[in-house]
């Protein structure tokens, strides 16, 4: 890839050759079939349990609690966020999703929204979101 100039497999898959699937439609040799009617999914909801560790780099920092805030206003608050305990380190959240795929992505945006406020608040994040349901976890 280095050699034709690609800088990544994005800008390579553009120059690779694949089948068209469409291209018996466009000649006109191949038998045109009526699409069939999808029922559009209803979108699942689950109840997840998140456990959040926030401690700073320094024992001198006091951005800890301002990190807490941020990650509930911004990445816990669109979820319906409810605190579930006293010391504010577990939380319920629903999400809604259409599959499992679409689910393990949403979470994974927002674990990563939740470390990068928590690192530019110098601050260490432990966080586990839990699904008691299918009893999946997501770190």
């Amino acid at each position: 890839m280095e050699y034709v100039g690609w800088k990544d497999v994005q800008s390579a898959i553009r120059y690779i050759d694949a089948p068209d699937p469409f291209s018996q439609y466009r000649s006109g040799t191949g038998k045109v079939s009526v699409p069939i009617e999808r029922d559009e999914q209803q979108p699942l909801q689950s109840l997840l349990e998140v456990l959040l560790i926030l401690e700073p780099y320094s024992k001198l920092s006091k951005r800890t609690e301002k990190a807490k805030n941020l990650i509930e206003r911004h990445c816990l608050s669109p979820w319906a966020m409810k605190k579930i305990d006293s010391e504010g380190r577990k939380y319920e959240i629903t999400v809604e999703y259409i599959d499992g795929d679409l689910l393990d992505e949403i979470l994974d945006e927002l674990l990563h929204q939740m470390h990068q406020i928590a690192s530019a608040n110098q601050c260490m994040l432990e966080v586990s979101i839990y699904d008691p349901r299918t009893n999946k976890h997501w770190d």
